[in-house]
């Protein structure tokens, strides 16, 4: 009896056909990198700062949409926080906004969207150059001056008036 009641592979069923599947979709949290490390008593001042500025990005930022690493090893902050915001849309727009924003001197903020951290952690150690590309002759710019009547034109512009002449050998119109 005691088997058949903590059997819950019925019961789950039931949930798992409720519940919407579950996908990992973080591209409505940045990466704020560049902050400054600071110990746990400064930290509150810290976030109070970090909160204002985004704020004025977004109103619905508070305390609970900024989540900041603390070190337990060194007692200071890592020197970047994550910031989740409702949709893709106001992070980009944050992002776009804060980007080199400078708290001071030594910190500027460098902003990236946290569905971005799997495109740099996939990036090689190793250089690699670009391809160069194909070549494409260009015209030859000074073709006019193997002309063999040995034409030439210029424009003249007075005021309003624009007026195109030859200058050649013989003086006639070409």
């Amino acid at each position: 009896e005691i088997k058949d009641y903590l059997d819950l592979d019925d019961i789950e069923a039931g949930i798992d056909e409720k519940l919407p599947a579950f996908e990992a979709d973080f591209s409505s949290s940045l990466v704020v990198d560049g902050i400054p490390s600071v110990p746990q008593d400064k930290v509150a001042k810290l976030m109070s700062v970090i909160i204002k500025i985004y704020s004025q990005v977004n109103k619905n930022i508070d305390s609970s949409s900024v989540h900041m690493p603390f070190n337990e090893e060194t007692k200071t902050t890592y020197g970047f926080c994550f910031i989740r915001f409702s949709n893709k849309d106001e992070a980009e727009k944050a992002m776009k906004v804060t980007q080199g924003f400078a708290i001071d001197k030594k910190h500027s903020f460098k902003v990236s969207l946290y569905s971005d951290l799997d495109k740099y952690a996939a990036l090689s150690d190793e250089f690699e150059a670009p391809k160069a590309p194909a070549f494409n002759a260009r015209p030859d710019p000074t073709s006019w001056l193997t002309d063999t009547q040995c034409r030439d034109q210029f424009v003249a512009r007075s005021g309003h008036e624009t007026e195109i002449f030859w200058a050649n050998n013989s003086g006639e119109d070409p």
